[in-house]
C-alpha cells in the first residue's frame, strides 16, 4: 500500500472510529467467530477498541512465523499463568478451531503450570535466601 493511500485510510478511520471499529468488530466474528471480550468492553472507546483489535488482527494474523495453532497454544499457555478465564474460554476453542488437539491444549497447560510453580518456587527460594544473609550480617550473627 502507498504511502497516500495509508494516509487517505487514516483520515477516513479518524473522520469515523466507531463506524470503523464496527466493522472491524464484523470482520473479527466472520473471520473468527467472535470478539475479545476487551473489545467488548472497549466498545465505548472506539479509537481504543479499533487500535486494540487491529494489534491484535496483526499478531495472530500473521502467520509467516508461527502458525495460527502455535499462537493459540502459546496464548492457552500464557493464559493458564496468568489464570485469565476469559482468554482461557477464547483461546481453548480458538486452538481446537485451529487444529490443535486436546493433549496439545493440555500439554500447553501443563507447560505453563510448570513454568509458574517453578518461579514461584524460585521467587520464594531467593526471599528465604535473602532473610537468611540479612540474620547472618545481624550484630547477634543470625542467634
Amino acid at each position: 500500500m502507498k504511502r497516500e493511500e495509508v494516509s487517505e485510510l487514516l483520515d477516513r478511520v479518524a473522520e469515523n472510529p466507531a463506524e470503523t471499529a464496527e466493522a472491524l468488530r464484523a470482520l473479527w466474528i466472520e473471520r473468527r467467530g467472535g470478539v475479545p471480550v476487551v473489545a467488548q468492553l472497549l466498545s465505548r472507546r472506539p479509537d481504543a477498541a479499533l487500535s486494540f483489535l487491529l494489534k491484535v488482527d496483526g499478531i495472530f494474523g500473521d502467520a509467516s512465523v508461527l502458525d495460527r495453532k502455535t499462537k493459540e497454544l502459546i496464548a492457552i499457555a500464557v493464559a493458564a499463568a496468568l489464570r485469565c478465564d476469559y482468554c482461557m474460554q477464547a483461546h481453548v476453542p480458538a486452538a481446537i478451531a485451529a487444529g490443535a488437539t486436546t493433549d496439545e491444549v493440555m500439554q500447553a497447560m501443563l507447560v505453563a503450570g510448570a513454568i509458574c510453580e517453578s518461579s514461584s518456587f524460585a521467587h520464594s527460594l531467593r526471599i528465604l535466601q535473602r532473610v537468611e544473609d540479612a540474620r547472618k550480617r545481624s550484630p547477634s550473627g543470625g542467634e
